[in-house]
């Protein structure tokens, strides 16, 4: 456990966090319900129109349903057990990633456009997440949504060129992150490491 905190300094604790960041995600938890309840009431009143679950409408709904479910229950947790933080934050970023990935599966893959909604939740999750994780959220989307996409091409002889459009969708999430703002955001947070690592650091900036 030693190793671990010396290693990622960046996961702060839960009493850390300020109540601004558990704001944020309630509002984070709140759009996800809204989201799942929007999709499901879309397969009842347009789905000849808009194109969701053009592959398989039951599939769809089920996945939706469960999509729903979870995001009620997360949101109840929250509200609950204010208590670890980045565990919650990515509980719920994955269950974006697994639940938009079978929708989109259930829509006919990439061409249905819900990838778009995989690039919105990560964004969300950028601004309250630890630097780290960061990283890793748009690296677990990028492997969930070629998966899906290698599907499409072994199962349905789809057309390999579509691999573009995965690897688009998480190289923008990259990009911000390469940004002036993210770009500054790794900087101010790399500077603090060694003062987190380093006591001498710390009694020389002043903290005790």
């Amino acid at each position: 456990m030693a190793f671990f905190s010396r290693r990622t300094p960046d996961l702060a604790p839960a009493g850390q966090r300020s109540d601004a960041y558990w704001i944020s995600l309630r509002y984070f938890s709140a759009y996800r319900i809204v989201v799942a309840a929007v999709f499901m009431a879309v397969t009842f009143f347009d789905e000849s129109l808009s194109g969701i679950g053009s592959y398989s409408l039951s599939a769809f709904r089920y996945v939706d349903a469960g999509y729903l479910f979870l995001a009620v229950v997360f949101h109840g947790l929250l509200r609950m057990v204010p208590e670890r933080f980045d565990v919650q934050l990515s509980a719920q970023v994955l269950l974006d990633i697994a639940a938009i990935t079978l929708l989109m599966n259930a829509s006919g893959g990439m061409s249905s456009g819900l990838g778009v909604m995989v690039l919105i939740s990560l964004t969300g999750a950028s601004l309250v997440a630890p630097l780290r994780l960061i990283f890793l959220y748009p690296a677990i989307a990028a492997i969930a949504l070629l998966l899906e996409q290698t599907y499409w091409v072994l199962v349905h002889d789809a057309p390999t060129v579509n691999y573009l459009q995965p690897g688009l969708l998480c190289h923008c999430r990259r990009d911000r992150l390469d940004g002036p703002a993210g770009g500054g955001e790794r900087e101010t947070r790399a500077a603090a490491w060694p003062r987190a690592r380093h006591p001498a650091a710390r009694q020389s900036a002043g903290h005790p």
